[in-house]
């Protein structure tokens, strides 16, 4: 779920029977020239600060174990 015009949105990620650990999720849609944070939910742990463009070529998640989920919270920083 992404809405370009706030820059607001969320990457539910689910690794179910994978070998791989780790997946980079891009999103499309990005507007560029602007910061983002990215932040755990429910929790709201800070994970990372991240670019236009590092959302465009993907954000890395890591799931180390089969059958599990994490979801991330990803809003602008700036206008």
């Amino acid at each position: 779920s992404w809405n370009p015009d706030t820059g607001k949105g969320a990457v539910l990620a689910f690794r179910q029977s994978s070998p791989e650990a780790s997946h980079a999720f891009a999103l499309e849609n990005v507007p560029p020239h602007r910061r983002f944070k990215v932040v755990s939910a429910p929790g709201g742990e800070r994970i990372a600060t991240v670019s236009s463009a590092a959302l465009r070529r993907g954000l890395a998640i890591d799931l180390p174990a089969q059958d599990t989920a994490k979801v991330l919270l990803i809003s602008a920083l700036d206008r």
